[in-house]
């Protein structure tokens, strides 16, 4: 399996370098060739996806010890966004030409709780930072 795998990878590793080649050397100046570029680009992106959602599925069946460190650490990044969600204001900005925008309560809401999904998380990783750095000159 690990061999078969290995000739699909060189060659479409080889049709993505044709197609650079042909890209960048101004055979595919015309919007028929560069399409189709960006139709190969999708296609690998594709199966990039499913491969590595096939191979976690695979180690989450084939180990789940190992694999609820993955969902403990799924669960808290579920309660940081809980808790940025419930932060979040659903107040709509007030700023010159917001009305361009489009902004809704429900899109002010989402972008709060990006906003505090980031805070949270950036504090979390500075305190584990340090945590790490002052537990390991006590050792």
């Amino acid at each position: 399996m690990a061999k078969i795998l290995s000739y699909v990878s060189y060659l479409l590793l080889a049709i993505g370098v044709i197609f650079v080649g042909l890209f960048f050397f101004g055979a595919m100046t015309e919007s028929a060739f560069a399409n189709s570029f960006i139709i190969w680009s999708y296609i690998l992106f594709g199966i990039a996806a499913l491969a590595v959602l096939g191979f976690s599925i695979f180690q989450l069946v084939s180990r789940p010890k190992q694999a609820m460190g993955a969902f403990i650490g799924i669960g808290a990044l579920g309660v940081v966004i809980l808790l940025s969600y419930i932060f979040a204001s659903g107040e709509i900005p007030q700023f010159l030409g917001y009305e361009k925008f489009d902004i809704t309560e429900g899109l002010s809401k989402y972008v709060g709780t990006g906003l505090w999904s980031m805070y949270i998380l950036g504090i979390l990783a500075v305190v584990s930072i340090i945590y790490t750095e002052v537990s390991k000159a006590f050792k």
